[in-house]
């Protein structure tokens, strides 16, 4: 499976109709509405402290850490781990203190997904928990958005079936690298695998081709210019990564020492891109 797309994220807010003439609310005003009321669109959150240390700390944007995705500030961080039911918080800091919540020590209660931006809205409830060197028990309580593929229980699986001639080629993994992601060093920007087969694609003036096939290890250029070619794209996985349903049908493409060969069929694949404004 592709691994790209999980340090790739971001997510945080919208909603409530009457700001939506005004601005964007704040985390902070987003305590005032229903979670079900409260829609992302960049990545951070809020988090109230009470109990024996008191305060606020905002998670302005993604942070790197020990797991897969953190949110950070300057008061405070968090790291989160899983994805839907699986969600947990690994870790956090406030004011000094560390904390490694045991399993079922906090909530994370799902909220609305952006479908556009990539992110999803999430509450956090972490009740009388205690840091690690002993100094003082603590409540967390606010909301935060996260990358949208963390949260959301209903993402489709990257891959599908493509016919080569009378072959059919399992797509295991197809990643697509946008020009403009920073990602893209060499080679081509969509490759499709199946094993020791694959499908390779260029991407130019907003057009994708097909440029090369890989059977059984051996790749052929093709000119494949009488493809269709046809990527609809399905939802956004954070701001970086959308998934793209990619639709191909050639009639005729010539593979050396195979002849001519149809191919069609219907490819999930991750795109990687510049974040979204």
């Amino acid at each position: 499976m592709l691994v790209v797309s999980v340090a790739l994220v971001a997510g945080s807010v919208l909603g409530l109709r009457a700001l939506l003439v005004t601005g964007e609310p704040t985390f902070s005003e987003a305590g005032a509405v229903a979670l079900e009321d409260f829609v992302p669109v960049s990545p951070g959150g809020e988090l109230v402290v009470t109990g024996e240390r008191e305060g606020t700390f905002s998670l302005k944007g993604p942070v790197s850490g020990p797991t897969s995705f953190g949110l950070g500030g300057d008061d405070g961080r968090m790291f989160f781990e899983g994805q839907g039911a699986s969600l947990v918080i690994r870790q956090f800091a406030f004011d000094g203190l560390e904390f490694f919540p045991d399993d079922g020590e906090c909530t994370i209660t799902p909220g609305p997904a952006n479908a556009d931006a990539g992110v999803a809205a999430v509450a956090i409830d972490c009740p009388d928990v205690r840091d690690i060197r002993d100094k003082a028990t603590i409540t967390v309580a606010g909301v935060a958005a996260l990358p949208a593929a963390m949260v959301m229980t209903d993402v489709p699986p990257v891959g599908g079936e493509v016919r080569v001639g009378r072959s059919v080629w399992e797509i295991e993994s197809a990643l697509w690298l946008d020009p403009d992601s920073g990602f893209l060093e060499s080679g081509y920007s969509l490759e499709m695998e199946a094993g020791e087969n694959a499908l390779h694609f260029s991407y130019a003036d907003g057009v994708l081709r097909l440029s090369e096939v890989v059977w059984d290890g051996t790749a052929t250029p093709v000119n494949a210019d009488d493809c269709e070619i046809v990527p609809k794209e399905s939802m956004a996985l954070s701001p970086e990564v959308t998934l793209f349903e990619v639709a191909m049908s050639c009639p005729a493409v010539y593979v050396a020492g195979r002849g001519d060969n149809e191919i069609s069929g219907s490819v999930v694949v991750e795109r990687i891109s510049p974040p979204r404004d």
